[in-house]
């Protein structure tokens, strides 16, 4: 793990928690408690995939699909509170994955006002994320340069802080066989758009 910004990451924190925001890390977080419309999801992206065979997404979700059947995850996935809602992004592909695998607990860091946390089931276990070495010690396994990004430049998360893990190695949790798997399977028809995902 390379670190690019590890200043910026200080100045975040220390930004998040005079601001009146916690961190709050489960180790553990109950899925079912996390909603998304993940079927919708899944067939928009497989459509997606009929109509360009190169979509990153398609091929993200079914290497993603590939490797949860048999690890866990270990990067925590990214949530922020808006309009009494928790919000995960990033994370949302291997959120709907899990759901449709009925994985059913991953971790999760939520970005929240103390003044929400009546909001949040608490019957998972937390810690409160404060000091640096805290927050890093998820990404300590990960084989490439690292840039945390701190500002969503679409404006589409709906929380003041958030935060978004960039790997210089895109594929960095999966080896790449898209261009195999297209030569195999590009003229093969499913019966449901979610079967492409497993072909």
């Amino acid at each position: 793990m390379l670190i690019t910004n590890l200043e910026e990451i200080s100045s975040w924190l220390r930004e998040l928690q005079n601001s009146g925001f916690e961190l709050l890390r489960f180790k553990n977080y109950p899925v079912d408690q996390l909603e998304m419309s993940w079927e919708y999801e899944l067939d928009k992206h497989a459509k997606n995939y009929l109509m360009n065979q190169q979509d990153f997404t398609f091929h993200h979700i079914r290497l993603l699909f590939k490797k949860l059947k048999t690890e866990e995850i270990n990067q925590p996935l990214v949530a922020t509170v808006n309009n009494k809602e928790i919000n995960v992004n990033p994370g949302g592909s291997r959120l709907m994955v899990c759901k449709k695998l009925g994985i059913s607990f991953v971790p999760l860091d939520l970005i929240l006002q103390k003044k929400e946390k009546h909001l949040i089931n608490f019957s998972a276990k937390y810690e409160k994320i404060e000091e640096i070495g805290q927050f890093l010690k998820p990404f300590k396994e990960i084989n490439s340069k690292i840039f945390f990004q701190f500002k969503d430049e679409f404006g589409g998360y709906g929380g003041k802080f958030w935060y978004q893990i960039n790997c210089e190695r895109q594929w960095h949790w999966c080896n790449d066989d898209t261009k195999e798997w297209i030569l195999k399977n590009k003229s093969r028809v499913c019966n449901t758009l979610i079967d492409y995902y497993f072909l």
